[in-house]
């Protein structure tokens, strides 16, 4: 949560004056970086026994993020450059006092401008302290998904890195292919000629784009987020994340169909079903009766549809997938909002579903099913 806490002067806790409350006004900038705010909300509060005056602004600030987002709200098929996430607002309020017969305003206090993330922790995480600040290299990139993840040849995938600095930072990518044996074969560069991330800004990386590419006898790739100042191409490079592995998924599969979703800090994320897909067609028919006049002929009926409401169903299925992997999936399935992707276009997609059996004790092959 987003919360403010003002506090009201002794002297007014004791003897208060006619009318009074506290004025809080959110203000919100809705594109990113253009400079210009307005007035999200203009809230009121009373205080406590101690004087506290305390206004939540996360629903504000979620809505007006969600409001916000650009469409579509994944990249598109065939990115290959690295862009700025569409996850980071800006915002700032004011507040004052209003009080007296008629009430009237006293003189408004501004805050500096503040940052807002589109998207949230667990709840055990944000009790356990601030989950930005503790942001390192070792943790600098925004994704729940498991390390070594199957990659296919045409998967659209992405990196998402925050910027935990102070300073901008520009950034290449690191790729490191490995054959069967474990061995370095190749590493290359990638986004040379990246976008500049500020401070708390985060930086999408696609990294899936040319993995068709890569030597046949390549067992798994390895990127790894560097400093574009660093000396990389001499052989001293400065990693400014984990690494990332990959295992290149060559085989047949007769089913196979990429979803898109945002995950809990705005990052986009993929995931390759292998399982079997289908299609329904679900439809809501709306009938009437009417009487048959003398004289009709064998062609005549006294029903006919006068409205109809209709629905593409699709059934999309994982194939089998790691325990970890269903656990972290579980925040694509609970969001409920997905893009279908392919070459051909974005469908975006509403999951009706509502239970899901994620593992259980002795269940070694999962897979999941979403309609």
């Amino acid at each position: 949560p987003v919360v403010v806490s003002l506090l009201v002067s002794g002297g007014i806790v004791a003897s208060p004056p006619a009318n009074y409350r506290v004025l809080l006004e959110v203000f919100f900038e809705k594109v990113y970086g253009s400079g210009t705010y307005t007035s999200a909300a203009l809230l009121q509060g009373l205080y406590d026994n101690a004087g506290n005056v305390h206004f939540d602004l996360s629903s504000i600030l979620n809505g007006e993020c969600r409001a916000g987002r650009t469409l579509p709200e994944v990249p598109e098929w065939g990115t290959v450059l690295a862009a700025k996430a569409d996850n980071l607002r800006k915002y700032y309020y004011r507040y004052t006092e209003e009080y007296g017969s008629p009430p009237a305003q006293q003189a408004w206090t501004t805050s500096p401008p503040k940052l807002a993330l589109d998207g949230g922790v667990s709840q055990g995480l944000f009790a356990s302290g601030d989950f930005f600040a503790g942001i390192t290299s070792a943790n600098s990139l925004l994704t729940w998904q498991a390390d070594g993840k199957p990659l296919g040849l045409t998967q659209p995938e992405y990196i998402s890195w925050h910027n935990y600095t102070a300073s901008p930072r520009s950034l290449v990518v690191q790729r490191t292919a490995y054959d069967v044996d474990n061995n370095a074969t190749t590493i290359v560069y990638l986004h040379e000629s990246s976008v500049t991330a500020q401070a708390y800004e985060t930086i999408v990386l696609p990294i899936g784009f040319d993995v068709a590419a890569v030597a046949s006898d390549v067992y798994k790739v390895v990127f790894r987020v560097v400093d574009a100042a660093s000396d990389y191409e001499g052989g001293s490079p400065t990693y400014l994340g984990p690494s990332r592995t990959y295992r290149i998924d060559r085989d047949f599969h007769d089913s196979e169909r990429y979803v898109q979703y945002l995950n809990s800090f705005g990052c986009p994320e993929t995931w390759r079903c292998t399982g079997e897909y289908s299609k329904a067609l679900s439809v809501s028919r709306q009938t009437a009766v009417r009487p048959l006049l003398p004289g009709y002929n064998a062609f005549a009926t006294d029903r006919f549809q006068w409205g109809q409401e209709s629905n593409n169903e699709l059934t999309f299925r994982t194939g089998y997938i790691r325990r970890g992997d269903a656990e972290v999936l579980a925040e694509m399935l609970a969001a409920g909002e997905i893009y279908d992707v392919s070459e051909d276009g974005y469908i975006p997609l509403l999951i009706t579903t509502g239970r899901f059996d994620l593992t259980s004790t002795r269940r070694e092959l999962h897979f999941l099913e979403f309609q």
